[in-house]
């Protein structure tokens, strides 16, 4: 049966949670860090494409796209902090959309392993990930909501 990409399959409700925990997640620590440098969420691409299926503008940089605040409803159990994280004092950090990302599709390192007392080339395994990139904006309780 042939498939059309058009409209991509629902992943089951176990894989977009796990999906959510990871990017909820990540955002979270790329927020809380002191670094600049893009994020990567472990995400399968299948899941990426559910969640992103008819979101986000086209972006000038190669197999990225720009996605705003609200593109995110396809997660399930996304909590609506997700975007930024506050201190005791209700300081913070917030995103300051619109966020880039690009699915991308890597490869564990090259190895050798004996096979029948020889050396051989061993098997690589796929890793699916989403890199994203976004700007930090100082946030408090009173602005926090605000873009």
């Amino acid at each position: 049966m042939f498939r059309s990409y058009d409209h991509p399959y629902k992943p089951d409700e176990p894989r977009l949670e796990r999906a959510c925990r990871d990017f909820v997640h990540t955002v979270q620590s790329g927020l809380k860090s002191k670094s600049y440098a893009p994020i990567y969420v472990h995400m399968e691409l299948d899941v990426w494409r559910y969640i992103t299926h008819n979101k986000g503008e086209e972006c000038e940089h190669k197999g990225y796209k720009l996605y705003e605040k609200n593109e995110f409803g396809h997660f399930v159990g996304l909590p609506n902090d997700w975007f930024y994280t506050l201190n005791a004092h209700g300081e913070g950090m917030a995103i300051d959309f619109p966020i880039k990302a690009k699915p991308v599709l890597s490869w564990t390192p090259s190895k050798f392993v004996e096979k029948n007392g020889k050396l051989v080339k061993g098997e690589r395994m796929p890793i699916e990930k989403i890199v994203i990139v976004f700007v930090k904006r100082a946030c408090n309780i009173n602005n926090v909501n605000s873009t």
